[in-house]
């Protein structure tokens, strides 16, 4: 794991980051009114990471809210800590990027389920996912059903009226639950309707199965229609 301790910080040129580059920003609120009132009374107390690859403008790691602010005070210039690509890898990039945010306490619950939503997108499993944000399996799967749950319950969250730490088994459930679900459901009226014994999602990754599948369907549904 990388060692900030190892690396220097300096003022480097905001011009030289892409700020568009948001493979790194994990936060759900992008707010920067209240750093920017923080940077013009106080000045910049903590440097951004920024990671250098070559031929490509520097990349922030942690710190967009802070790139973000600087700029509407039309700073030149922001405190930052330079990490090459020699000496970091992607992953190792990610794990910075929460150890920094949560070492200093700056992520809020839904700051953490916006995160899970997006590393479960970019194709994360819940193990992953958790020793990213240092939180168990069990706590994952919980930011993940409000993450992919209805508004309401969003901004229950957001309120404080609901606790994620207490969300267990309700009507909440991710997207792939969903699907999931729906899919098992179609597949179950299939086989009480028509009396077929086999299920179109055990052979969905075989053409020659599928295919004698519905053929089956179709021929039952004429035999039915036939009676009638």
């Amino acid at each position: 794991m990388i060692n900030l301790e190892n690396y220097k910080a300096g003022w480097v040129s905001i011009a030289e980051i892409d700020v568009s580059n948001i493979e790194f920003q994990f936060r759900n609120n992008l707010a920067f009114e209240d750093i920017a009132l923080s940077l013009k009374n106080e000045g910049q107390k903590f440097p951004v990471i920024l990671f250098k690859k070559s031929d490509s403008p520097l990349q922030a790691i942690s710190g967009f809210r802070r790139i973000n602010a600087a700029k509407s005070l039309s700073w030149e210039k922001i405190l930052a800590i330079v990490i090459p690509e020699s000496d970091m890898s992607r992953e190792e990039a990610l794990r910075l990027n929460f150890i920094e945010n949560l070492e200093r306490k700056s992520l809020t619950n839904m700051d953490l389920i916006f995160a899970c939503r997006k590393l479960h997108e970019q194709g994360k499993n819940n193990v992953e996912i958790g020793k990213l944000i240092s939180r168990d399996e069990a706590m994952v799967r919980k930011y993940l059903k409000v993450a992919f749950a209805g508004e309401d319950i969003q901004k229950k969250v957001m309120a404080g009226e609901m606790a994620v730490r207490n969300i267990g088994k309700t009507s909440i459930g991710t997207r792939s639950d969903t699907v999931n679900k729906n899919e098992n459901m179609y597949v179950k009226k299939i086989k009480n309707g028509l009396n077929i014994s086999i299920k179109y999602r055990d052979k969905r990754d075989n053409p020659d199965a599928v295919i004698k599948f519905l053929s089956d369907i179709i021929s039952r549904l004429k035999k039915k229609t036939t009676k009638k």
